[in-house]
């Protein structure tokens, strides 16, 4: 990034750059991410953390399939039933902010769909595992 920085590049593609960050850190590269962006910058970037999209997109594109592919903006498409469908679990959007029309939203993912499978995994006893 810094690279792309100093020379003056106007646009700048990243291949999720929040990978392997703890949430503070991701943070951070919002904050610069969107900083760019504010004075000029072009920034491209893939992320399978759609919170961060939420947070410093403009417009979006959704990959469901080879031939699914949608382009709108964030509020258009990181919808609950977009988001639930692209991932199969479920996913709810919630707004929050202190001021009156404070239209910021995160995500909340709720893995029931998982839940007998944890529930059989929990159920295994752990001396009848295989040692490796």
């Amino acid at each position: 990034m810094a690279r792309a920085v100093a020379s003056g590049s106007p646009i700048m593609v990243l291949d999720e750059p929040a990978t392997g960050l703890d949430l503070h850190n991701q943070g951070q590269l919002l904050v610069l991410i969107q900083s760019l962006a504010a004075e000029g910058m072009s920034v491209l970037l893939t992320t399978h953390h759609p919170d961060n999209a939420l947070l410093v997109s403009d417009s979006v594109v959704l990959m469901r399939g080879r031939y699914d592919v949608r382009c709108g903006t964030a509020e258009e498409l990181l919808t609950d039933e977009e988001l639930s469908g692209l991932y199969g679990v479920h996913v709810r959007t919630v707004s929050y902010g202190d001021e009156p029309g404070d239209t910021r939203r995160a995500l909340v993912t709720r893995y029931e769909a998982f839940a007998e499978q944890l529930s059989r995994v929990r159920a295994v006893d752990p001396s009848a595992r295989p040692r490796h």
